[in-house]
């Protein structure tokens, strides 16, 4: 299903005002008050993309509000906490010790290995 872009209309402030007083007249008071809203909406909307000096952000944050909901509120316990960065005060773990070359790869460089220890990813000039 395709969104069709709906027909943009220009109605000044009198005209508006004199369709939502006949709609008051015809509707319960819910929905007139309902509509009302919904212009009153449009009207201040409709000011602010004018505005030349606002921003998307302050713009998308006054129509959807602010996010401030973190993953750790919404996950709760969920989140795994042996990814999290461990405290300053902990004990550092000694480096894991490179295992000994099996006897079918007699020269290979423990270095080469595609499973060497995890680091920072980054590899030596000799590399």
């Amino acid at each position: 299903m395709m969104r069709t872009t709906p027909d943009i209309l220009e109605v000044d402030d009198k005209h508006l005002e004199d369709v939502l007083c006949r709609v008051e007249q015809t509707l319960d008071a819910q929905d007139a008050e309902l509509i009302r809203a919904l212009a009153q909406s449009y009207r201040y909307v409709t000011g602010l993309v004018e505005d030349k000096n606002i921003s998307l952000r302050r713009l998308r944050q006054l129509l959807f509000g602010a996010s401030t909901e973190k993953a750790a509120a919404v996950l709760g316990r969920m989140i795994d906490k042996s990814d999290a960065p461990a405290p300053p005060d902990a004990p550092v773990d000694a480096a894991p010790v490179a295992s000994a070359p099996a006897a079918d790869e007699p020269n290979k460089n423990p270095n080469d290995d595609e499973q060497a220890a995890p680091g920072h990813g980054r590899k030596g000039a000799d590399a």
